[in-house]
């Protein structure tokens, strides 16, 4: 029974962390995370930074704002990319 109790111990979220499960992209976050090895748009940098060779010739941004727990705890992202080099 106590080692029972441990296990589980160790799997209990802690609100500290809480923030690194959240992710960003409607798009991605409606796939279930399921976008790491798909991702070639400006929010390639927090799933896949290899995806961002892939992004289109223009520039883009992303925005996104949540609010957990009845607004006690707040998210905020912004992303901005472009291709440093136009010729593939």
């Amino acid at each position: 029974m106590l080692s029972m109790a441990l296990c589980s111990a160790q799997t209990a979220r802690k609100y500290s962390n809480e923030f690194m499960n959240i992710g960003v992209d409607a798009a991605a976050l409606g796939m279930s995370n399921a976008v790491v090895s798909q991702t070639s748009d400006v929010n390639s940098g927090y799933w896949n930074p290899a995806g961002l060779v892939r992004i289109p010739t223009n520039l883009q941004f992303s925005f996104m704002h949540n609010e957990y727990f009845a607004g006690i705890a707040k998210y905020d992202y912004a992303g901005i990319a472009f291709p440093l080099d136009s010729n593939k």
